[in-house]
């Protein structure tokens, strides 16, 4: 009986596998996993990504770096409902969660992974956002505040072309 179990555990994390290989752009939420209890728990750790296209590959690169949560509020941003641009990212979508603010070194579209708060894409910018800075969107200001500063190993994936 034992051993059947063990068999149908292998199958059933393999076929997990050959699903997640089948559907490249799949990433897992960009937000803190919950427990029953209601505390925030870590993710997994970040499955690398499979290239969308033939021509492309992906450089997977881990950085320590500072990071930091904003909102949209003044608070963050300066501006206010009905202000120009307020709720936009610097690449103009709305900010939502997963939106992450990076040094223009790192390229828009980046995927990045923050431990405690999941995957994100760069595609804002932030005049503190200097060297190894990110700036995560948390949309409430008391969570934001919560976050704080946090020095964490973050995993980038950078699209690269191949000619």
């Amino acid at each position: 009986m034992l051993f059947l179990v063990a068999v149908m555990a292998t199958f059933l994390l393999l076929a997990d596998e050959a699903f997640l290989m089948a559907r490249p752009e799949t990433k897992p939420e960009a937000k803190p996993l919950e427990t029953a209890a209601g505390g925030a728990r870590e993710p997994h750790e970040p499955r690398i990504r499979q290239p969308e296209v033939s021509r492309t590959t992906f450089r997977r690169q881990t950085r320590m770096m500072l990071v930091t949560a904003y909102t949209a509020g003044k608070e963050s941003t300066g501006k206010e409902p009905g202000d120009p641009g307020y709720g936009l990212t610097t690449s103009e979508e709305p900010v939502h969660v997963g939106c992450i603010a990076a040094d223009p070194s790192i390229p828009f579209g980046t995927w990045i992974y923050v431990p405690g708060y999941g995957w994100g894409v760069v595609k804002d910018r932030g005049g503190d956002i200097k060297g190894n800075r990110l700036d995560v969107y948390i949309p409430n200001l008391k969570e934001a505040l919560e976050w704080g500063r946090q020095t964490l190993p973050c995993v980038l994936e950078y699209p690269v072309e191949q000619s």
